[in-house]
């Protein structure tokens, strides 16, 4: 097919691009994608129709930033939360795409480099590790037949009332920043999946 049709198909198939769309298409991809779902909000995320470009790994990081429970129904989301979960995801895939992804086995660019993303990793490949923000141990089960990965503590299943107690969603960012420095010097890379989500996590 010409580039017209691809274009064409993208648009028809694809949700916005988790890294190139508009702040605003973005967030509204969110309200749309999730508003109405009673699928739990990791499973909508997985399916590309929503936003495009994030897979399992990225997925799991950015409900994490979000603080969003990953086996909440997407509907059960308020309008700020879809929107925070809009903002982690291009943060997430921001910080990949800088660390050059994430390689959890074999994958190497053309260069024969490969990504160092996952050593900054809060919770994919860590469960049963403590959390990197409350120091809970990381919980874990499947979605969508894909291992997933959260904190009870700072993801909690029922969102919190407004003014409620819960990890500040500060300690959480300086959590997984302090992360990315920690493994960086103390974690070896394990080797499996280099780049962003379903169209950017390679290996």
């Amino acid at each position: 097919p010409d580039e017209g049709a691809l274009a064409a198909r993208w648009d028809a198939t694809l949700g916005p691009d988790a890294l190139d769309a508009p702040e605003e298409e973005l967030a509204a991809a969110m309200h749309a994608g999730l508003g109405a779902t009673r699928r739990a909000v990791k499973g909508a995320l997985l399916d590309q129709g929503v936003v495009a470009g994030l897979g399992n790994i990225y997925a799991d990081e950015s409900l994490f930033l979000a603080r969003v429970h990953p086996l909440r129904p997407g509907r059960s989301l308020r309008p700020r939360e879809r929107e925070a979960l809009a903002a982690a995801a291009r943060e997430v895939i921001r910080r990949a795409v800088e660390a050059g992804g994430s390689t959890l086995r074999d994958y190497a660019d053309a260069d024969g480099r490969v990504g160092a993303a996952q050593l900054a990793h809060a919770v994919y490949g860590r469960g049963g590790e403590p959390c990197v923000a409350c120091a809970r141990p990381l919980a874990t089960t499947l979605v969508t037949q894909r291992t997933t990965v959260w904190c009870a503590g700072c993801q909690p299943r029922r969102p919190a009332a407004r003014g409620g107690r819960g990890v500040a969603a500060g300690a959480v960012t300086e959590g997984v920043a302090a992360q990315g420095v920690a493994a960086a010097g103390d974690r070896p890379g394990t080797g499996l999946e280099t780049g962003l989500g379903a169209g950017h996590e390679r290996g």
